[in-house]
This record gives structure tokens, sequence and C-alpha cells, in this order.
């Protein structure tokens, strides 16, 4: 499912009728993730009770390879987000 996708099912699901239109759900969404980006990058940690836990996590400098040339190419040390799934989740997804 892309994003697209995401705004359609959730205004097609909202049974209060509080997203008038696609536009208005479609900026909600947008605000949602905005929120949450900024969090991450703030606290370097977001957990939400149930869903899940995204963290920064510090990735060290490393030797990759050009796979089209076999030849080695540094990686510089850079930072990533590793998500990882609360109970909840991880149940939904092994039962469904």
């Amino acid at each position: 499912m892309n994003r697209a996708e995401f705004v359609r099912k959730l205004r097609n699901s909202d049974t209060t009728g509080t997203m008038n239109s696609l536009m208005m759900t479609e900026r909600v969404v947008n605000q949602v993730l905005d929120t949450l980006q900024r969090a991450i990058v703030k606290h370097r940690s977001l957990k939400i009770q149930g869903f899940g836990v995204f963290e920064v996590v510090d990735v060290p400098a490393r030797q990759g390879r050009n796979p089209r040339t076999g030849e080695s190419i540094p990686i510089p040390a850079h930072k990533a987000v590793k998500f990882r799934p609360g109970k909840e989740l991880r149940e939904a997804v092994n039962c469904g």
C-alpha cells in the first residue's frame, strides 16, 4: 500500500464523518507524519505503545563493494532509523 492508497483507505474508513474530504484526510496524514519525523529527529527515539519504537542508530563507517565493477568503496558513518515492532503489531502480523 502506498501513501495515496493509505489516505483513501483512511478517508473511507472514517465512520465519524470528521474527515469531510480527501484533501482534509491528506492534510491530517501529512501533519501526523511530519510530527513523527520531528519527534524522532529531536528525541532520537519515539515509542508508540502497542505499535512500536522508532530509534535513531549510529551506523559505523565500513568498506563496501561496487557490484558492477567489484571495486572497494568506503561507506561513511551515518545515522539510520531503526523500527522495532511492539508486541501487538507482531502478534497481528503473525496471526493475520
